[in-house]
């Protein structure tokens, strides 16, 4: 074996054996500023009697500038509200493996209680195709008014496929965690990012290609 034979062994060796880190690239992040691009959407329901159930994009008040807020007025401990969030036009998510994916938001409660968050996903825009994530999952704001980000690895959803087109997110406000009746909860959403890390090994792979194939052309 030459000299530049054992150099590139000995080069691809250690790249396969040590993992690179690779940065987190965005899949959508609606941080309700005007930079997202993709079709967006929002709708609701509710439960019980509440009044004055609202929810908008405001312009003034998230963390920074613009944001996403719900409000409800209760009158019995059983109400309960959600604004819901449609991105229905989500692409660059081609990596199936769940855990390569975290999706996080910040929030800023009214009061310090639950934040019950139903996460959906469908496989084509505008909810077409078969639905491919539909869990719960509850976010307990430590204080109230304050900021605070939570976020889920997708891979600790059972079951979750992460390569939809559609994704929706009800942010459910239930009177029994918010205090009862004759109280007006609002609630306030930003930064809502679905980041993709691929696995270490993978990126590793890639640059040992990448050198080993540089090191032949130019070794020809």
């Amino acid at each position: 074996m030459c000299s530049k034979q054992l150099t590139m062994f000995v080069i691809l060796a250690i790249l396969l054996a040590v993992p690179a880190t690779a940065p987190a690239g965005i899949i959508f992040n609606q941080d309700f500023d005007g930079g997202y691009t993709g079709a967006f959407g929002m709708a609701q329901y509710s439960g019980g009697s509440p009044t004055g159930t609202a929810n908008a994009v405001v312009l003034s008040g998230g963390n920074p500038n613009g944001a996403w807020q719900e409000t409800m007025t209760t009158t019995t401990w059983s109400d309960y509200y959600a604004g819901q969030v449609q991105l229905m036009t989500v692409s660059g998510n081609t990596d199936p493996n769940a855990s390569d994916y975290t999706l996080s938001f910040d929030a800023f409660g009214s009061q310090a209680a639950n934040i019950q968050l139903s996460l959906q996903s469908w496989q084509n825009n505008y909810f077409g195709g078969s639905q491919i994530i539909n869990t719960t999952l509850n976010d307990a704001l430590a204080a109230a008014n304050t900021w605070q980000t939570f976020s889920v690895n997708l891979g600790t959803i059972a079951g979750a496929n992460p390569t939809g087109a559609t994704w929706q997110l009800n942010f459910q406000l239930n009177s029994w965690q918010w205090g009862g009746p004759n109280k007006t909860d609002t609630l306030t959403i930003d930064n809502i990012v679905l980041t993709v890390v691929p696995e270490p090994g993978t990126i590793s792979l890639l640059a040992a290609m990448g050198l080993v194939a540089a090191l032949w052309f130019r070794r020809k």
